[in-house]
Formats: structure tokens, sequence, C-alpha cells
């Protein structure tokens, strides 16, 4: 929470800067913050999902895979491979999750838009209200949606 409060304070903090100067100043410890608060989150991510692959298959050293071979280089049977009907139904269940899941974060964006306009002025009660409130709402939405 402290780290979002931050962002929200950068743009006063460089009010009477140029533009060029405040923006770049900004966008650089909007960056800083954002990894600082995301890092942990993708750390543990990936951490659990490592530990999961190796739980299902344990240490797998497959040097024969590192071999260069004249079959891999061979332009046309990777292009049956990139246009088989297999991948072409991946790529459409992919872009239909997308346009999806855009459309969804878009509806709940602008329907919370009145209480994330009124963040700024409340403080950080007011972003854990209105910020928490909408990600609750996107988390269940996304989640009824992929379970069904």
């Amino acid at each position: 929470i402290e780290s979002l409060g931050r962002i929200l304070l950068v743009p006063a903090a460089l009010a009477g800067m140029p533009f060029e100067i405040a923006l770049k100043t900004a966008l650089e410890a909007v960056l800083r913050e954002a990894l600082a608060l995301l890092l942990p989150f993708v750390l543990i991510v990936l951490g659990i999902g490592l530990f999961g692959e190796f739980l299902q298959v344990g240490i797998v050293l497959a040097f024969k895979k590192l071999i260069p071979s004249g079959q891999k280089l061979n332009p046309l049977s990777n292009l049956k491979n990139i246009f088989s009907k297999k991948n072409l139904v991946e790529f459409l269940k992919s872009a239909l999750k997308i346009v999806f899941l855009s459309v969804l974060v878009t509806l709940v964006v602008r329907d919370a838009l009145p209480q994330l306009m009124s963040v700024p002025h409340s403080g950080l009660a007011g972003l854990q209200t209105g910020v928490g409130g909408m990600l609750r709402t996107l988390l269940a939405h996304v989640a009824v949606a992929y379970v069904v």
C-alpha cells in the first residue's frame, strides 16, 4: 500500500518542474516502485512453478536436444508445424481469451472509475478501498470466466 501511495504522490512532487524533466523523473520513480512492488510476487510465482515442475518430472538433463540437427533447420517442416490445425486452434483460443479479458477489464475499470477518481483526494485509505474493491471485483469475474 505504501508503494502505491508513493506512486500516487510522484506527480505532486514534480509540479513545478519542466515537463520533459518531470516526465523522465516520474517514469523512473513509478517504474522503480512498480518493480519493487511486483518483484516479490513474480519471484514467488517463478519459484512455485519451478518447484512444481521439479516435483512432476524431477531433474531432466536432455543433452541430445542441444545437439543441432538438419531436421530442425528444415523450413518446410517448421512451416507445417507453425500452420498446423492444432496451432491454429490454440491461437484462436488464446486470441479469444485476450479479447474476453480485455473487455472484462475495460468494463470493471469503467464501472470503478468514479471511485478511482476520488482516490487522490482520500489518501491511502481511499486507495485501499477504491483499488482494492476494483481488484476484488476483477479477480472474481476472471475466476468465474475461467471456470466457465
